[in-house]
């Protein structure tokens, strides 16, 4: 997995009919980097965009587990974490912390890598 640490979230775009998100990045720098598009979005929760958005850590999970990260993410999302139906059909639950700004959590049909 990319390492995503002080990468800064510019822009979010949301296309429903083909359930991705975009988020724009740029670099500790303010370089421009990649974009990180988020396919086959089934459920996502986004808070605390601001003039600031910088992560901490990207988290990536195919099966259930008891760190803080797959935790938080179920919580924003309003799964439950102990339930291994949130993997059925090969889903992914996704973590973008915030070291300040935007927190994002999605769940993704499909296995999903970033």
């Amino acid at each position: 997995m990319r390492d995503l640490h002080d990468h800064r979230i510019t822009g979010l775009h949301l296309n429903e009919s083909s359930n991705t998100l975009t988020v724009s990045l740029t670099d500790a720098e303010g370089q421009r980097g990649a974009d990180l598009v988020l396919v086959n979005i089934v459920d996502l929760y986004v808070d605390g965009f601001s003039l600031q958005n910088i992560i901490l850590d990207a988290s990536v999970f195919h099966e259930k587990s008891t760190s803080f990260e797959y935790q938080r993410a179920c919580q924003l999302l309003d799964i439950d974490s102990a339930n291994a139906s949130t993997f059925a059909d090969s889903r992914t639950v996704i973590l973008i912390q915030a070291s300040a700004g935007a927190e994002i959590a999605c769940l993704a049909s499909g296995r999903i890598a970033i």
